[in-house]
């Protein structure tokens, strides 16, 4: 299993930037690789983030959209071959879901 290390949480950054002085923080860097936890980087492009989810046939979209009063975060899925991998059945809460999570509910 490859060595992560803990490393400053850079200056400049929005998490360095956050909460009080006080507060804890970390940051852990593993450049060379497209890979975190379940996910493996398919695509970047500008401000969107495109994930596979490993062994499921399905993948997560990230992307933030800049706005006049704030950002609009967007999150979508894809399931490949929808019909025989069993997430049809899935379908409904896992849209009730995003609704949530993305509500902030």
């Amino acid at each position: 299993m490859p060595s992560v290390h803990a490393i400053p949480v850079p200056e400049a950054s929005l998490l360095a930037q956050f909460g009080k002085q006080s507060d804890y923080r970390d940051c852990f860097a593993r450049g060379e690789t497209d890979r975190f936890g379940a996910w493996e980087v398919v695509e970047r492009k500008g401000s969107e983030i495109l994930a596979l989810s490993k062994d499921t046939n399905t993948a997560s979209w990230f992307a933030i959209e800049p706005l006049d009063t704030g950002t609009r975060l967007k999150f979508g899925s894809w399931v490949g071959s929808i019909g025989e991998s069993g997430w049809k059945a899935l379908l409904r809460p896992h849209v009730w879901y995003s609704r949530q999570l993305l509500a902030g509910v």
